[in-house]
């Protein structure tokens, strides 16, 4: 039941991450359907235009993203800028940038770079190149920093064209050159194609048009790959004039041409227009009046369809001139006045849209200002809020102070008084482990006197009384060879010499087990495997196994776990009855263990008189303690006897 109801709650989880996550590509799809729409604007299509831009602004009002509502509002105030709309094209390009810099995210700084390119595009246009020239520096700065290479080749082109209008010619090539040496490191298409652009137009610059026709072919290449209209026709148009500057106009014609008909495909109206007038004037430098001719013509009914007196003036100047080469002078000279009537029309239309673009940025900048100033006072009466705040949070923290201080003085006298409680508790434990300390040390004294007696004593034996009952033998070995003794006398004689055989042997086995020469020579494994030989050759069997690595310790702890090893097998021997003991050792690098166990008649751990009587516990657990051991001993009646001691090693044991 419990699975079942783990498996709902998550599949119940994984239906709405589902659901946001359609609703979170729907909202992304529609922002990209937006953007190609917005692309594909053009200055003529006003109500078309209007129309996405409401859109945009309406995404961005509604949605909750910050980067989406950012990048509304600059596609929103992009579009606006191709209408010439520019009061709402600066209110919602700054918009995009106040959100954008929000946010020191990658993608947020992304957009904020792509809104400044675009406001300096409007300035561009207009004239403004100050302001134009700031915005485009700071995009530049904020792509370098990103390494986003597309996008750094977009914003030098714009800086390229920017310094050309503004008669920088070294700094133009310089741009345009930087632009071109990123081109190797973008996949992006649009980027490589203004890449190129750049690098031919430099070319162009210094009559090098044959290299830059060559590049300008290869734009023309990418733009097809891209099925993008308008760029195939700038490439067309470039070559077109990079042919005409080498006096070369009927491939020139024929470049315009193509360009009108990649201009027509995509259905921008303006391109077309320019394409044909550029046709009609390459045909007049080919003296092809009539073609000439009818390319203007149609140029010219695309002018008045648009409402462009830009294409009208240029039209009209072209006609002028075919009309004088003709002899018509009469005709001539009414283009002449057509032209000059336009002329006054576009600096009428050049003024108002200064004017109107001036307006717009002031607009604009009072926006702006205005809002600032809203915040600044908002920002005012937060700071009287926060300083009533202050005084309150001061008077409580005062409060709080006191009481804390006092809570203080409380808790450093309890402190006190814990720690003199405790520092008498210490001095009380430091006087017990002192108290231990010397009697371990006692002990381990006695332990030294009775080994060194020991010692002694066995010495004297084996050196001493050995000596001397070995003389004894030797001199009554002597006698018998010597002496005529009867057959009575010799069995006796023999029978005295055996006994002062066993004599030796037994006082040599005393002396051994007192001070075991195998010990000191070979450490407590042979000396223990020895001492289990000698001891289990009557009716109880002694085993003995060892595991670990065959070390030497400090004499002092062998000569420790060797008595109390002897002592518990005799233990066993006396008291147990035991027809088996074994006994093992464990030898570590931190540790060693020995362990003696017999199937004897066993006895009560907790009848403390009775071992100390009959099997010399407290002996043992005395040695044990004056090498900081354990013991632990487990027995019961009729049921043997275990015996574990375990001793730490140091570096100095």
């Amino acid at each position: 039941m419990k699975n079942i109801k783990y498996y709902r709650q998550f599949s119940v989880y994984f239906i709405l991450l589902f659901l946001f996550s359609l609703v979170a590509n729907g909202q992304n799809t529609a922002l990209q359907n937006l953007a190609l729409q917005c692309d594909s604007i053009v200055q003529a299509d006003t109500a078309n235009g209007n129309r996405i831009c409401s859109q945009l602004v309406a995404f961005a009002e509604t949605g909750s993203d910050l980067r989406e509502k950012a990048e509304a509002y600059r596609l929103a105030g992009n579009c606006s800028g191709k209408l010439e709309n520019f009061e709402n094209a600066f209110g919602w390009l700054q918009k995009a940038a106040e959100i954008s810099r929000e946010s020191d995210s990658p993608e947020s700084q992304l957009i904020l770079g792509k809104t400044l390119v675009n406001l300096g595009a409007i300035c561009h246009q207009n004239g403004d190149f100050n302001t134009a020239l700031s915005y485009y520096l700071e995009a530049e700065k904020i792509f370098f920093i990103q390494n986003n290479i597309s996008w750094l080749i977009r914003t030098y082109a714009s800086l390229g064209d920017l310094y050309d209008k503004i008669s920088q010619p070294e700094k133009r090539k310089e741009i345009n050159e930087k632009a071109f040496e990123l081109l190797s490191q973008t996949s992006d298409i649009e980027a490589q194609i203004k890449a190129y652009t750049c690098k031919a137009n430099n070319l162009s610059n210094e009559d090098r048009f044959e290299e830059a026709l060559d590049l300008y072919k290869k734009t023309l290449t990418l733009s097809q790959s891209l099925k993008n209209y308008h760029l195939e026709h700038v490439a067309w148009y470039n070559m077109g004039f990079a042919l005409s500057r080498m006096d070369n106009y009927n491939e020139a014609a024929a470049m315009y041409l193509k360009s009108y008909e990649a201009a027509n495909a995509g259905g921008n109206k303006s391109d077309m227009g320019d394409a044909l007038y550029k046709t009609g004037l390459m045909n007049f430098y080919s003296e092809k009046f009539l073609l000439s001719e009818e390319y203007l013509s149609q140029a010219m009914q695309i002018a008045n369809e648009t409402n462009s007196n830009i294409l009208k003036r240029n039209v009209y100047d072209v006609l002028y001139s075919l009309e004088e080469a003709r002899g018509n002078y009469k005709k001539a000279y009414e283009y002449l006045n057509d032209y000059v009537d336009v002329e006054f029309e576009i600096f009428s239309e050049d003024d108002l849209r200064q004017t109107n673009f001036l307006q717009a940025r002031f607009e604009a900048d009072k926006r702006e200002f205005q809002i600032t100033q809203l915040e600044n006072e908002k920002q005012i009466q937060q700071l009287n809020l926060k300083r009533q705040k202050l005084l309150i949070v001061i008077l409580v923290l005062g409060l709080l102070l006191g009481a804390m201080f006092l809570l203080l003085v409380i808790r450093k006298n309890i402190h006190k008084q814990q720690l003199a409680a405790k520092q008498a508790e210490l001095q009380n434990q430091k006087i017990e482990q002192m108290e231990k300390e010397h009697q371990l040390l006692a002990v381990q004294s006695v332990l030294k006197g009775e080994e060194a007696e020991r010692s002694r004593i066995a010495t004297d034996l084996h050196d001493g009384l050995g000596g001397l009952l070995s003389g004894v033998k030797i001199n009554l070995s002597s006698m018998k060879e010597k002496a005529v003794l009867t057959e009575n006398q010799v069995r006796a004689f023999n029978h005295a010499l055996s006994l002062l055989d066993n004599s030796i042997g037994e006082l040599r086995r005393i002396a051994h087990n007192m001070m075991p020469e195998t010990l000191h020579k070979y450490g407590l494994k042979t000396a223990f495997a020895d001492f289990c030989v000698e001891m289990g050759h009557g009716e109880t069997e002694i085993n003995f196994g060892f595991f670990g690595e065959n070390k030497r310790y400090n004499s002092e702890l062998e000569l420790t776990v060797y008595r109390i090893g002897q002592e518990l097998v005799n233990n066993s021997l006396k008291h147990a009855g035991a027809g088996q003991i074994n006994v093992q050792m464990f030898a570590e690098t931190s540790r060693i263990a020995l362990q003696v166990f017999d199937n004897g008649c066993g006895f009560n751990p907790a009848e403390k008189g009775n071992m100390a009587k009959s099997k010399g516990i407290d002996n043992i657990k005395s040695r044990v303690a004056a090498f900081n051991g354990l013991i632990e001993i487990n027995s019961a009646p009729g049921q043997g006897t275990e015996i574990l001691l375990e001793f730490p090693v140091n570096d100095k044991s």
